[in-house]
C-alpha cells in the first residue's frame, strides 16, 4: 500500500500544478500610495506612476496605497491571481479590496488569493485598494491573469478530501485500504504523457466519472450522520490594528462572502455583531444594500443579538443589558429579524448573571466555544442548559469541530472549523 499512496500523492501534485494555464503576468501596473480611503472613488490617473511587476509599495506600518492595471481579454474560466511576498497570518500581512469594472468585487489576501473575472466584459479595468498590515512597512506585489482548467480542478478536490481521510484512519485498518484502493484506481486513469492535451482532459473526465460513481456513489452512499456548515468570518472589532482599519476588513470580507454567493448559489454565511454592519453601511452603501438583500433571501443569517461580541468578565449588568438591547433594536430595525441566539465564540469568560440578562432579553440560546480550549481534560457536555445565578436557565451550545488528524486525544474544541476532512470528522469526534 505504500506505492499505491506514493502514487496518489504524486498524481495530486501533479493535478495541483495544473489546475491553473496560461498564466501571464500583469504589465502597465501603475500606483498611488495614500492614507485610508474615504469612499470607493480611485484618485484621478495623473496621481498614478509605473511600478514594475515585484515592485515594493508601502511607506510604513499600516500604510495603503492604490494600484491600477487593464485586463483587455478574458473568457469564462479567467482570474486575476495577486500576492505579496509576505508569508503567513493576514492579520499581519497585506490585504487588498479590488474594483472591476467599478465594481467592489472582493477581499484578498493570504487566504484568497484569486479572484474570478470571468463575468466581466474586457477591457477590465482593475483598481486594487491596498493595505501593507501593521508588521511589514513595505511589501512587494505579484499579480497575474490566469485561466482555470474546471476539469483538473474538480479532480484535484475529489481526491483531495479522501485522501486527507487516510491521515486520521487506522493504517490497518479496512476502510483505509478500501479509501486508498479507489484513488489509486482514479489516478492509474490519467494519460500523463502530454499535460493539457486531449487525451488528458479525456483522462481527467473519465477519472472524475469513476470517483462520482463507484466511489462518492456506490462506496460513500447516504449516511445516517450529516455535517452542516455555513460560512462565518470571526472579525474582531478592536485587537491588533485600529477600528479605521476595522471598516476596512468589514468590507474586505463581506464583499468575498457576495462574491461567493454569486459563484455558488448553495452558499449561505452567517455573522454577527450589529456594529460591522453599521460600518458597511458608512462605508459602502451598495455593499450594504446587497447584505440586505441575501438576508431577505434567508441566505444570509445575521445572528448574535449583541452590538459587539462584548467582554464578559469586566463589563457591568447595565453594560450587558444594553450590548443586548443596542444589537437586537439594530438587526431588528434594519433587517426585520429578531436574533434570539447569543454569539459569543471568542471572549474568554462569561457572567453568571448571563442566562437572567439574555432570557429578559429574548434570547433563547446561547453558542460559545472559549470555555473548552483546556489542556487537561474536556467538558462533558456539548448542549446542555446553563443555570445562573438566580436560577434562570439559558439552552447552551459548544461547538464541536476540532482537527481528528490521527495524534492525541485533542481535549478542546474551535469556532475555526475548516471544509476539510478532519474537521468535518472531528465534528462528531468532539461530541
Amino acid at each position: 500500500m505504500k506505492n499505491q499512496l506514493k502514487k496518489v500523492k504524486k498524481y495530486i501534485s501533479i493535478l495541483e500544478q495544473n489546475r491553473w494555464k496560461n498564466i501571464v503576468k500583469t504589465n502597465d501596473f501603475t500606483v498611488c500610495p495614500c492614507g485610508y480611503k474615504k469612499g470607493n472613488t480611485p484618485p484621478p490617473p495623473e496621481s498614478f506612476r509605473p511600478i514594475s511587476y515585484g515592485g515594493t509599495w508601502g511607506d510604513g506600518i499600516d500604510s495603503h496605497a492604490w494600484f491600477h492595471f487593464t485586463v483587455n481579454e478574458v473568457n469564462e474560466n479567467t482570474y486575476l491571481g495577486i500576492q505579496t511576498d509576505k508569508k503567513g497570518w493576514d492579520a499581519n500581512n497585506p490585504q487588498f479590496i479590488i474594483y472591476a469594472n467599478g465594481m467592489q468585487k472582493q477581499g484578498l489576501d493570504t487566504n484568497h488569493r484569486q479572484v474570478y473575472i470571468g463575468d466581466l466584459t474586457a477591457p477590465v479595468d482593475v483598481y486594487l485598494y491596498a493595505y501593507v498590515g501593521m508588521v511589514s512597512e513595505s511589501a512587494a506585489i505579484l499579480t497575474d491573469k490566469r485561466e482555470l482548467v474546471p476539469e483538473v480542478d474538480g479532480l484535484y478536490y475529489d481526491i483531495l478530501y479522501p485522501l486527507q481521510m487516510l491521515d486520521y484512519l487506522d493504517t490497518e485498518s479496512a476502510e483505509y485500504a478500501q479509501i486508498l484502493y479507489f484513488l489509486y484506481k482514479a489516478v492509474s486513469k490519467l494519460e500523463l504523457f502530454e499535460i493539457g492535451s486531449k487525451e488528458f482532459i479525456a483522462s481527467v473526465n473519465e477519472a472524475r466519472e469513476y470517483l462520482k460513481t463507484e466511489f462518492y456513489g456506490d462506496y460513500c452512499r447516504p449516511q445516517t450522520a450529516k455535517t452542516i456548515c455555513i460560512g462565518h468570518t470571526h472579525i474582531d472589532c478592536a485587537w491588533r490594528w485600529t477600528l479605521d482599519q476595522t471598516r476596512e476588513k468589514v468590507q474586505r470580507s463581506f464583499a468575498t462572502v457576495l462574491e461567493l454567493m454569486r459563484l455558488y448559489p448553495e452558499y449561505k454565511f452567517m455573522s454577527s455583531q450589529a456594529l460591522l454592519y453599521k460600518y458597511l453601511k458608512e462605508e459602502s452603501p451598495e455593499l450594504y444594500a446587497e447584505v440586505a438583500k441575501q438576508i431577505k433571501e434567508r441566505r444570509w443569517e445575521c445572528e448574535g443579538a449583541m452590538w459587539v461580541e462584548a467582554d464578559c468578565n469586566l463589563s457591568s449588568g447595565e453594560s450587558l443589558v444594553r450590548q443586548v438591547l443596542y444589537g437586537k433594536n439594530f438587526f431588528k430595525n434594519e433587517f426585520g429579524v429578531d436574533n434570539r441566539v447569543l454569539w459569543l465564540p471568542d471572549v474568554f469568560g462569561y457572567s453568571a448573571a448571563l442566562p437572567q440578562i439574555l432570557r429578559k432579553c429574548g434570547v433563547e440560546w446561547f453558542v460559545t466555544s472559549k470555555i473548552s480550549w483546556n489542556d487537561t481534560n474536556r467538558m462533558p457536555y456539548d448542549t446542555f442548559k446553563w443555570r445562573g445565578i438566580d436560577g434562570t436557565e439559558i439552552n447552551s451550545q459548544y461547538i464541536t469541530a476540532q482537527d481528528a488528524s490521527r495524534g492525541p486525544t485533542r481535549t478542546g474544541t474551535t469556532y475555526v472549523g475548516k471544509t476539510n476532512a478532519f474537521d468535518a470528522y472531528g465534528s462528531f469526534a468532539g461530541i
